[in-house]
């Protein structure tokens, strides 16, 4: 009885380790069919589709930041944005609002050259 009850636990046990790793392995495919629709799935279509990166939320250990970057004369401040999704940055200097931009998912942009703003935001 103990070795079928061991047997048991260590077949569970490996069926679990080979499930979590083929959820963190996952592959997901976007395609769009004949009325436009998009479709999302983990098998492959025969047509035309793309690959998409799966994140798992947890992995993320990077954050938002403002950087500060000197080239020659020129000094930027930057807005890094490591994350999947839009991240929304407001500078102020005391009451007084210097800068307030959306920064698109994995990107970065510059906030202030030479301590003016920049205003294409």
């Amino acid at each position: 009885m103990v070795n079928s009850h061991f047997f048991l636990s260590f077949v569970v046990i490996i069926f679990l380790f080979f499930a979590a790793h083929n959820l963190q392995a996952a592959t997901v495919y976007r395609y769009q069919d004949e009325q436009g629709q998009w479709h999302f799935s983990d098998r492959q279509p025969k047509q035309q589709h793309e690959t998409l990166e799966v994140v798992q939320a947890s992995d993320q250990k990077e954050q938002p930041q403002l950087t500060f970057y000197q080239q020659g004369e020129q000094q930027q401040l930057m807005a890094i944005n490591p994350l999947y999704a839009p991240v929304q940055f407001q500078l102020q200097y005391g009451e007084v609002e210097v800068a307030n931009l959306i920064v698109e998912p994995r990107s970065s942009a510059k906030v202030l050259v030479n301590d003016e703003p920049v205003r294409d935001w």
